[in-house]
């Protein structure tokens, strides 16, 4: 990605460079720095950028109680509610996967495949959530680290 392609990313957002560091989780003298060119934009943020083509949202992914007792569960490092921000449902449940699961593996027993269970419909309930005081619509993208009581 060249820097007048980020900056049309930008523009077509209605961003200014603060909220763009923001979203992209770097400081806002980088992305200074890859408008004017002195700096190559990694893959990375490219990536992201192609990504967050729609609106950010807060999705809030609950675990199924009669699924917690599945066999998939293993394949995860957390088992209760997750926040996310995210321009899509399939991009929230990919950032609770990336940060929560581990990667799948036969079950101990020779069984069936262990999947991590953020990406299963029936083992989570995503659903979208309205920002609050405690818990903004703006902010880095991905997992939110609070406690849900």
């Amino acid at each position: 990605m060249f820097a007048d392609q980020f900056r049309n990313w930008i523009e077509r957002r209605d961003l200014n460079v603060a909220r763009a560091a923001e979203i992209l989780g770097v400081d806002r003298r980088i992305v200074d720095r890859w408008l004017d060119g002195e700096r190559e934009i990694p893959k990375a943020v490219e990536t992201a950028c192609r990504l967050l083509t729609g609106k950010i949202r807060l999705y809030e992914l609950r675990p199924k109680p009669t699924g917690l007792d599945s066999i998939h569960w293993r394949a995860s490092t957390r088992m209760d509610v997750v926040l996310v921000r995210a321009p899509s449902r399939h991009t929230a449940r990919q950032y609770a996967a990336l940060r929560f699961g581990r990667s799948s593996r036969h079950a101990a027993d020779g069984g069936e495949s262990l999947r991590v269970p953020w990406l299963d419909d029936s083992l989570v309930e995503l659903v979208l959530i309205q920002p609050s005081e405690a818990v903004p619509q703006y902010g880095p993208l991905g997992v939110i680290e609070v406690v849900v009581t």
